[in-house]
């Protein structure tokens, strides 16, 4: 992220006089790269609770991100939730250079297993015209005897896991 700068120069010989040409330019380009993170609150709902998922997405780069919409996807286990509300705020979104948002929605659970969750915030760059992308995915487990249940000793595991992955992409082109 952050100013592209070049300087360009081009010489040559005119074919009409013989003289010698030069020409020179520079420019600077402002370079916007949109960062996501995915929570999930509480990381390991039971069944009848509700949940929410939010992402945070991050302007690290020099210029500001207009008409920013963000999306969620149910990857995997789909049946297992009920969207209630979200997102929130639902965009189109403006974030100015070094600027946050989380944006959240929110779940009901309807049973047990696995949900796999990509969130995605897509706009354009102030600077270039160019779109620009982030999105985070995550997995969180429901409560379930396999989690949650006895252990030998008579205690609860109490540890969820979570695995969030975060990738980010910036497209830009010259105007």
């Amino acid at each position: 992220s952050g100013p592209l700068t070049w300087t360009a120069t081009a010489t040559g010989t005119d074919s009409g006089f013989g003289g010698a040409l030069l020409s020179s330019g520079c420019g600077v380009l402002n370079i916007t790269t949109l960062r996501g993170g995915l929570s999930v609150t509480p990381k390991a709902p039971a069944p009848g609770t509700w949940l929410t998922v939010g992402l945070t997405l991050t302007n690290v780069g020099w210029g500001t991100v207009s008409a920013l919409l963000p999306a969620l996807d149910l990857n995997v286990g789909a049946s297992q939730v009920t969207l209630m509300a979200g997102p929130a705020p639902g965009g189109p979104l403006t974030l100015a250079a070094g600027g946050a948002v989380t944006v959240a929605w929110t779940f009901s659970v309807n049973g047990a297993g696995m949900v796999t969750v990509t969130a995605t915030g897509t706009g354009t760059d102030s600077g270039t015209g160019g779109t620009v992308l982030a999105a985070a995915s995550g997995t969180f487990p429901r409560r379930s005897v396999l989690f949650y249940g006895p252990t030998a000793g008579g205690r609860e595991a109490t540890t969820p896991n979570i695995e969030v992955t975060v990738w980010s992409t910036t497209t830009w082109a010259t105007k």
